[in-house]
C-alpha cells in the first residue's frame, strides 16, 4: 500500500487558479474553505467504489475546519494537499503561523472553539510540523 499522505499535484485546479502569496510554478491551493471541501469531495467520489457517505462527510468536515483555521487564525492557506486510497484519506493544510493548534476551554457563551477538538476526534491520526516559515497539520481520516 502508499503511503495515503504523500502529496499530489491538486487535481481540479486550472494552472492560472489565483493563488495568493504563492511563488510562479507551485501547485495552486484552494483559497477558500468551500474550495477544499468541493476538492475534498470531488476526490473521494472519484474512488471506484466511493466511500460511505458518513465517510465522506467526516473527510469533507475535517478539510473545511483545518483550511478555514488556516485562514481564520493561521495568517492564510500557503498550501493544501488531500489524498486518498481505500481506506484513508490524508489532509495536509500549511499556513504561516508557528502557533500550534489549541482546544480552548469553553464556557458555553461564546462563539468558536470547537474546531481543533472536532478534528482531532474525527482524525485517525495527526501532526504538526513547525518550520521558520509557518506549520502544516497532517490528519488521516479512515474512510471504511
Amino acid at each position: 500500500m502508499t503511503d495515503p499522505c504523500e502529496p499530489f499535484p491538486h487535481a481540479g485546479y486550472p494552472a492560472d487558479h489565483p493563488v495568493a502569496g504563492r511563488p510562479g510554478g507551485e501547485p495552486p491551493c484552494p483559497l477558500r474553505a468551500d474550495e477544499a471541501r468541493a476538492l475534498t469531495h470531488r476526490l473521494l467520489q472519484g474512488l471506484d467504489p466511493p466511500p460511505h457517505d458518513n465517510a465522506i462527510a467526516d473527510a469533507v468536515l475535517v478539510t473545511h475546519e483545518l483550511v478555514a483555521n488556516a485562514i481564520r487564525h493561521g495568517g492564510g492557506l500557503t498550501a493544501l494537499s488531500v489524498t486518498a486510497d481505500m481506506e484513508t484519506i490524508c489532509v495536509a493544510v500549511s499556513d504561516l503561523s508557528v502557533a500550534l493548534p489549541v482546544a480552548r476551554p469553553r464556557d458555553g457563551l461564546e462563539e468558536g472553539g470547537y474546531g481543533w477538538p472536532m478534528v482531532c476526534a474525527i482524525a485517525g491520526t495527526r501532526g504538526v510540523s513547525v518550520s521558520s516559515r509557518g506549520k502544516t497539520i497532517t490528519v488521516s481520516v479512515p474512510l471504511r
